[in-house]
């Protein structure tokens, strides 16, 4: 969760209820692994899923946020998760 929200430049807040969203429209699973929790995309997206994909491949804020999805590997999931909750929680992966 930290660090969708530090790609994205929104609090994590957001990115949580964003997610919760996600998930009630059956768009992404979750996997936990410890005290990760993996989101991605379902394995079968719905033809509405796959056209919102599609829809958004090429809007110059998903190139955006591509680019900075690799500023932000670059960093310790720890330090990205201090810098938007304050402290040490449970994060999330995606």
């Amino acid at each position: 969760m930290c660090q969708v929200a530090e790609v994205l430049s929104v609090p994590a807040s957001s990115v949580s209820e964003a997610l919760r969203e996600l998930r009630r429209a059956n768009f992404v699973r979750e996997r936990k692994e410890g005290r990760w929790v993996f989101v991605s995309i379902q394995d079968d997206p719905s033809p509405l899923l796959q056209t919102l994909l599609l829809e958004t491949e090429a809007l110059p804020e998903t190139c955006q946020d591509r680019a900075r999805i690799a500023k932000v590997k670059g960093l310790t999931v720890q330090a990205v998760c201090q810098k938007h909750l304050g402290k040490s929680q449970e994060v999330t992966n995606v």
